[in-house]
C-alpha cells in the first residue's frame, strides 16, 4: 500500500519546500487541488499548465526527481448550480480532467455537485426526506425537484465523463459528501444510471465519516460498491465498527416515496405524518 497526502494541508508554502516535507514524512505520493473549493496553492491555474508545455514539464520534474508520484488531482466543488461560482467550478473541474491526462495522472477526486430544486433557482437544495407529500393541483414539489436535479446532473456528468475519458483519465473518484447529490451508495448508482455507457470511469472516494453521520455502515457500503471504490480516506477508523450492529448500507437520508421507505424497514412505518395522523 502506498500513502498519499492532499497538499492543501501545507498551506501557502513554496512548492519545492512542500515536496521536501512530503519526502521527509516518508510518504509516496501527493494529491493536489487544481480548482473548485480547493486551496490550489500549488496549481493556481490548471488552464495555464495545460497550455504551457515547458512549465508543466518543469513542474513534474520537481516531483519525479524526489521519487514522488501524483496519486490524483483534486477538484471538489459544485458544478451543477447555475451561479458564477457553479460555472467556475464546472470549468475548473473539466480543466482538471484535461490537465490530469496531460500529466499522466489517471485519477481525479471530486464531488458530484448539487443543483437547485427548480429551473431559475440559485440555491442548492438537498432533498433527503420522503418525497411523498400532499400534492397541490396535481403538483408534488419535492418529487419534481428531485426529478429536475437528476436531469441536470445526468446532462453535466455525461459530458464530463466523455471529456475525462478522451483526456486519458481512468477514474473519477467522487467523494460521497453530505449535502451533495451523490452522498451514499444508492445515489452513486443513480448517477451511473443517469450517465450511461461512460459511467465506467466513475467510482467513489470513500470517506467513512460521511457515511457514519448518515447512520450507514462504511464497510457494508464498500462491499456493496465492489470495484467502484477508487480511493479511501481514513478507512482504518471504521474497522472497529465492523459487525457491531446490524449493518446497513444507508439509513434515513433517502429521497424516496414512502412505499419504498416501508420496504427498507426504516423507523416507524415510513409514512408522512399527515397520512399517519389521518390529516387531509
Amino acid at each position: 500500500m502506498k500513502l498519499s497526502i492532499c497538499t492543501d494541508v501545507f498551506g501557502k508554502i513554496p512548492f519545492t519546500e512542500m515536496l521536501d516535507k512530503v519526502v521527509a514524512y516518508g510518504l509516496d505520493a501527493i494529491e493536489m487541488t487544481a480548482g473548485g473549493w480547493g486551496g490550489c496553492n500549488f496549481i493556481p491555474s490548471a488552464e495555464e499548465l495545460i497550455n504551457d508545455d515547458a512549465k508543466r514539464e518543469a513542474f513534474l520534474a520537481e516531483i519525479t526527481k524526489r521519487g514522488l508520484a501524483i496519486s490524483a488531482l483534486n477538484c471538489s466543488g459544485n458544478p451543477l448550480i447555475d451561479t458564477p461560482m457553479g460555472r467556475m467550478h464546472s470549468k475548473t473541474m473539466r480543466d482538471t480532467m484535461v490537465l490530469a491526462g496531460k500529466m499522466g495522472v489517471d485519477t481525479v477526486v471530486t464531488m458530484s455537485g448539487l443543483p437547485a430544486g427548480a429551473p431559475g433557482d440559485k440555491t442548492p437544495n438537498w432533498f433527503v426526506s420522503t418525497i411523498s407529500w400532499p400534492e397541490y393541483e396535481g403538483f408534488n414539489y419535492m418529487a419534481e425537484g428531485v426529478k429536475y436535479q437528476w436531469k441536470v446532473a445526468g446532462e453535466w456528468w455525461k459530458e464530463t465523463c466523455r471529456i475525462a475519458k478522451e483526456a486519458g483519465v481512468k477514474k473519477i473518484a467522487i467523494e460521497e459528501f453530505p449535502g451533495a447529490l451523490v452522498h451514499n451508495v444508492r445515489t452513486f448508482n443513480q448517477l451511473c444510471e443517469a450517465v450511461g455507457e461512460d459511467s465506467d470511469v466513475l467510482g467513489l472516494n470513500l470517506d467513512p465519516s460521511h457515511l457514519m453521520i448518515q447512520g450507514a455502515e462504511p464497510i457494508e457500503a464498500a462491499w456493496a460498491l465492489g470495484g467502484r471504490v477508487q480511493r479511501t480516506a481514513q478507512l482504518e477508523l471504521c474497522r472497529s465498527r465492523l459487525r457491531q450492529r446490524p449493518a446497513v448500507v444507508e439509513r434515513v437520508l433517502l429521497s424516496l416515496p414512502y412505499e419504498r421507505l416501508q420496504r427498507l424497514c426504516l423507523p416507524r412505518d415510513g409514512r408522512p405524518d399527515h397520512e399517519r395522523r389521518g390529516r387531509p
